[in-house]
């Protein structure tokens, strides 16, 4: 009887250990998988801070490339019409894009049919495209006080957070989200998924409208489908030629597109065109580590002269996502 007891208490001292040997390894477990963790979270944070720095660096450089001036028996450092630039920044990869705000609509130059033009282009249905036209115009100039689109202050003050229009020009693009009727989809674009599961992102006003171009013209080389489309007597034929055969090469000259569709280029639409480089540039530089962390920034920038490389950077985002 006395050695079953013995047994039986050897037995359960035994079980105690085991349990004790399995609780401690499922401790040593989760510290070594916290630890793990905690290495992972380290590590991508120190990547992502590396990240940020060189798309930082990346945007003075191409800004700087932007504003150096060719030298004899070279080529320019950035093409006209370039999109793009990248390099190996040690073990990241670095492309920074390139888009010329002549490429874009000035919003304070445009007409109201342009405008309507514009937005019918990014697929907003004419009714409505008219409707917005009028609430931009009705914006940027002191007119029609009854107009039932918001020219008077009424509606504005009307919202639960009041605000007067300015009725003067765009300080910038994103003042447009003040306007009537315009939605974050119409400013930001939206997102489509295909029937083969493709996501496609279409376009918005902030891709195609600038404060900075300071004139009617737009560069071919940099100008989006539909801001080609809003051009007067612009058809899809020539808009997709210009898309497409910038790819291959950037278009020197406008006469480069006329000797192609000569007749689907009046005076009118020439007169929009032009395929020089203006002086503001968004620059969004992307740094991607090789295990995948990125780093992204946007920056506009003022080229203020070739001959002496002087560039301004106007603005920074260093949460840019699009």
């Amino acid at each position: 009887m006395k050695a079953f007891r013995k047994n039986s208490e050897s037995g359960m001292i035994l079980i105690a250990v085991l349990w004790g040997v399995m609780l401690l390894s499922a401790i040593a477990f989760a510290l070594a998988a916290a630890s793990r963790a905690g290495v992972d979270q380290l590590q991508n944070r120190k990547e992502s801070t590396q990240g940020y720095y060189l798309a930082r660096g990346a945007v003075q450089r191409a800004a700087v490339m932007l504003a150096t001036a060719p030298t004899p028996g070279n080529p320019p450092l950035i093409a006209q019409g370039q999109q793009s630039v990248e390099w190996d920044d040690g073990p990241n990869h670095v492309v920074v894009e390139l888009e010329d705000e002549a490429g874009k609509i000035d919003v304070n130059q445009a007409s109201e049919a342009t405008l309507e033009g514009l937005l019918a282009a990014l697929d907003v249905d004419l009714q409505t495209a008219s409707v917005l036209g009028q609430s931009i115009e009705n914006w940027r100039h002191p007119n029609l006080a009854d107009d039932a689109y918001g020219a008077d202050d009424s509606y504005y003050l009307s919202l639960p957070k009041p605000y007067h229009s300015p009725h003067t020009d765009f300080k910038s693009v994103d003042e447009l989200l003040l306007v009537r009727g315009i939605t974050e989809d119409h400013f930001y674009g939206r997102y489509v998924v295909h029937d083969d599961g493709q996501v496609e992102r279409k376009l918005g006003l902030i891709d195609c409208l600038t404060v900075h171009s300071g004139g009617h013209s737009v560069n071919i080389n940099y100008a989006p489908y539909p801001v080609l489309m809003a051009l007067p007597d612009m058809t899809p034929t020539t808009a997709n030629y210009i898309v497409s055969g910038r790819a291959t090469k950037p278009f020197a000259s406008v006469s480069e597109v006329t000797q192609e569709f000569p007749a689907s280029l009046g005076a009118e639409t020439l007169s929009y065109l032009t395929a020089q480089n203006g002086a503001w540039f968004s620059l969004i530089a992307r740094s991607t580590s090789q295990s995948g962390v990125s780093a992204r920034i946007r920056a506009l920038v003022k080229v203020q002269g070739v001959q002496n490389g002087a560039v301004r950077i106007v603005s920074w985002d260093d949460n840019y996502v699009r």
